[in-house]
């Protein structure tokens, strides 16, 4: 048992030397780790967005160091992730030697955030896949002119990297949108779009309002510093 991130970690089993090569056996866990203290950038090799929160892990990892495969389960609460706050939220994974396979499941209030995949280190390829239900959203978080609303969200997301760069599509929905004050704005938003690896172009999307709609087209951009554009006809 040890002290690290402001919080305790442990490791128990047992590590053998068989045919010169390392061995392993073991159950490791963490209680209270300031999640903000991960050296991301190092890990991933580019620059991450901020990460923040208490943590709670337990994993075992077994077999030969070449061949390590292992599972495990991760607790996050108080979170974040660059501007996205979360009270809680719950992970497992496993490893099989060369693809890290992850589920992660976010609870809010009525709301629900689901996103699975999978992840090789040695390629950089990954599959992804987000389902939003009902979540409540601040949308100046993606869109700082516009403080103080907030609505709820729907959608899903797939996004893969698999020889061949990022590509993906989804579907998002924004509705009852409402003031700081509880004030409830009228209309709702669907977006369509289509994802590579420095922006999303959104097409087919619509503003509803009143009985009409207004068309969506536009795209946001994270090439540099993010930006948005966004055109209604």
């Amino acid at each position: 048992t040890f002290d690290t991130l402001s919080g305790r970690a442990w490791m128990t089993g047992t590590v053998a030397a068989l045919r010169e090569e390392a061995v392993v056996n073991l159950d490791v866990g963490g209680h209270g780790l300031d999640l903000g203290g991960l050296p991301l950038d190092r890990l991933f090799f580019r620059e991450m967005p901020p990460v923040g929160g208490c943590g709670d892990f337990q994993a075992t990892l077994s077999g030969p160091l070449s061949r390590l495969q292992g599972e495990g389960e991760l607790t996050v609460e108080d979170g974040k992730l660059d501007r996205m706050a979360f009270s809680r939220i719950r992970g497992r994974f496993s490893w099989d030697g060369a693809r890290l396979y992850s589920g992660l499941t976010l609870h809010e209030a009525d709301g629900r955030l689901v996103l699975t995949g999978w992840w090789e280190p040695g390629s950089g390829d990954y599959q992804a896949d987000l389902l939003v239900s009902h979540l409540d959203f601040p949308v100046e978080q993606l869109i700082p002119e516009f403080p103080g609303i907030r609505g709820k969200v729907s959608a899903v997301v797939n996004m893969e990297k698999n020889e061949t760069p990022l590509n993906g599509a989804g579907r998002v929905e924004v509705y009852d949108l409402r003031t700081r004050d509880g004030s409830v704005l009228p209309g709702q938003v669907i977006l369509r779009g289509t994802i590579d690896d420095t922006r999303v172009r959104i097409a087919d999307s619509f503003l509803l309002l009143n009985g009409g709609r207004l068309a969506l087209e536009g795209e946001v951009s994270w090439e540099g510093e993010p930006a948005y554009t966004l055109r209604a006809r």
